[in-house]
């Protein structure tokens, strides 16, 4: 039998510190996320498992409301997103066969359009890097962006100290 003070609401759950959470603070007191939005703001350099710090805070906090007196249960974020899918093929095939018929024969479009998408995204940035950088000429032909130093140089000068905090 539970104890009445290990009885959690609906919306309540123990976090990965073991903690007593809510629902409600899903997007509050993510350290790992302030962190290295501060660090991107002033141009410092952001650790490398800051990332999966976010994504484990997410993780643990991505849950569904439950009422038997265990709280809020976890979800899995790949079945939630199986499940999204899934959900929406079903109303895709809903709409009729004609829609389904469109719609499966358009997908191979669609996916060329993706991926002509993020060749022209890779281009631009690569395009937006040489241009503000000291280029690098690779293979005669391709340029690649090789010194960035002087592009932050002034940055203490260029942003505004009330934003850096100083």
């Amino acid at each position: 039998m539970m104890h009445k003070q290990n009885v959690l609401c609906c919306c309540e759950y123990f976090n990965n510190k073991g903690e007593r959470s809510h629902l409600m603070g899903f997007c509050c007191d993510c350290e790992a996320l302030d962190e290295s939005f501060d660090k991107l703001i002033t141009c410092k350099p952001i650790q490398s498992d800051s990332c999966s710090r976010i994504m484990d805070t997410v993780a643990d906090r991505l849950r569904l409301p439950w009422c038997d007196g265990y709280g809020a249960r976890k979800l899995d974020p790949d079945v939630l997103l199986a499940a999204l899918l899934l959900l929406t093929t079903l109303f895709l095939a809903a709409q009729g066969w004609v829609a389904t018929l469109v719609v499966f024969g358009l997908l191979p479009f669609f996916l060329i359009g993706l991926f002509a998408l993020i060749i022209a995204c890779c281009y631009g940035s690569n395009l937006t890097l040489t241009t503000i950088c000291h280029p690098k000429l690779m293979w005669g032909t391709i340029l690649l962006p090789d010194n960035c130093n002087d592009v932050y140089g002034d940055i203490q000068k260029e942003v505004d100290p009330r934003l850096l905090g100083l």
